[in-house]
């Protein structure tokens, strides 16, 4: 990686197409966990701004192997009263295993609070060196 460069994660709906740029993490959140609880929602958000540096951490690690690492990053889990029960990685456009690995590892440790349960929450982002 160049001098003086850095990585991020950027959320897909921030970013302009072919001008990735700075956002916050709480707009990455794209799910609709209980429509008729919208604090679901809310709770879901402050867990993801929380655990957004664990990802960051993992794409950093693996730009040390690849600084051209780059592409979309879909992560599709499900709670249960405050638990993750299930992490899948629905699309990885970085085509990188051992970034899946680490994300995942991450996620599954992740605590909600225990009124949360949601099915199919969808994280997508977008993984751009800078």
């Amino acid at each position: 990686m160049p001098r003086g460069a850095t990585d991020e994660l950027v959320p897909l709906s921030a970013a302009a197409p072919g001008l990735p740029g700075r956002a916050s993490v709480s707009a990455l959140w794209q799910g609709s966990p209980d429509p008729d609880d919208p604090a679901d929602a809310d709770l879901i958000r402050a867990v993801v701004n929380q655990g957004a540096p664990q990802l960051q951490a993992c794409y950093t690690q693996r730009l040390k192997e690849h600084p051209a690492l780059e592409g979309r990053l879909a992560i599709d889990l499900d709670i249960v009263r405050g638990r993750v029960l299930r992490v899948d990685i629905a699309e990885n456009g970085t085509g990188d295993p051992s970034l899946e690995d680490c994300v995942q590892r991450r996620v599954r440790s992740w605590r909600f609070p225990i009124e949360v349960t949601a099915q199919a929450v969808l994280l997508p982002f977008s993984l751009v060196p800078r």
